[in-house]
Formats: structure tokens, sequence, C-alpha cells
């Protein structure tokens, strides 16, 4: 829905006239003018959200291409993704993690993690559901080797950085 021309100079004398004649025209215009523009923003609120929550979609889906962790890129268990810094950790000379638990709370830490559905399971729930409505989905945590490889990344730019201080 687009925005509503601003009033005429006119129409907003004639919003005042009606809101109290007693006032002086200046301040009554001004309060015309704020009030025809609060039922502007009100008129649009659903069109502001809208175009908000697409612009926060849109930069979480770059910031996940950005890591290989977009619907297309090959996501990998968080298990499976602390057997492969070990090859990064040799790479770049730095330590990997010596526990899951620690990797993962880096990763986390990171932005470097994403939550699927396990929708496979959901289905077949779904489909077995003797009562109307959804069954409760099944999540899994999930990263990829882009992610792992950037989280080294930081750790050797951290490294570098500490150098140079």
């Amino acid at each position: 829905m687009p925005s509503r021309p601003d009033p005429t100079p006119e129409e907003l004398t004639a919003i005042a006239a009606k809101l109290d004649p007693a006032l002086p025209p200046d301040q009554a215009i001004a309060r015309a003018q704020a009030l025809w523009e609060a039922a502007d923003r009100t008129l649009r609120a659903t069109q502001i959200a809208d175009e908000e929550e697409e612009e926060r979609i849109g930069a979480e889906g770059e910031r996940l291409q950005r890591i290989g962790l977009d619907f297309w890129d090959e996501t990998i268990p968080l298990s499976e993704a602390f057997k492969v810094q070990q090859d990064f950790a040799k790479r770049v000379r730095i330590s990997p993690y010596k526990s899951e638990k620690r990797f993962v709370a880096a990763m986390r830490r990171a932005g470097l993690t994403i939550q699927r559905d396990i929708d496979d399971e959901w289905l077949k729930r779904w489909l077995k559901n003797k009562e109307p409505g959804e069954p409760v989905r099944e999540r899994q945590e999930l990263t990829s080797v882009a992610a792992v490889k950037k989280l080294f990344d930081q750790k050797v730019a951290a490294k570098a950085s500490k150098k140079n201080l």
C-alpha cells in the first residue's frame, strides 16, 4: 500500500478548524499535521512491519550464504564438524578444540550454526498422528565445512591481532 500524499495547507487548515477553533492557526495546523502523520503511520504499520521483516530475512540470508549455511549449502551435524575441525587446526597451526562441547560453544558464539527441522521424521509422525494439528517438530543444529573454516579464519585473525599489539 503506497503512502498517502501529504495534505495540502488548505486541508490542514480545515482539519485544524474542526479540532479547536480557539487555537491559533499555526498551532492548529501543527496539531493537524501531527495527527495526519500518526494516522498515516498507523495505516502503514503492517506495510512497515512487512518491509522490516523482509529486510531482516534478506540480511540473515546473506549472512548464512557468507558462512556456507544457506538453504542450498551442504550442512553437517556438529559432531561431524568437530572431526573436521582437526584438519583446519593443523592447516593453520592452531590447537584444535579438545572437547566437542567447547567446539560447539565456540561455533554458537560465532553464529556459525543453524537450527533446521528434521523433515523426514516430522512428516512420518504427522502421517501417523491420530489427532488434528501438527506434532512438535524435531530440530537439529547443523553447520558446514565452510563455517568451520570461518571459525578458524577468525581464530587466526585474532591470534595475528594479538601479535600486533
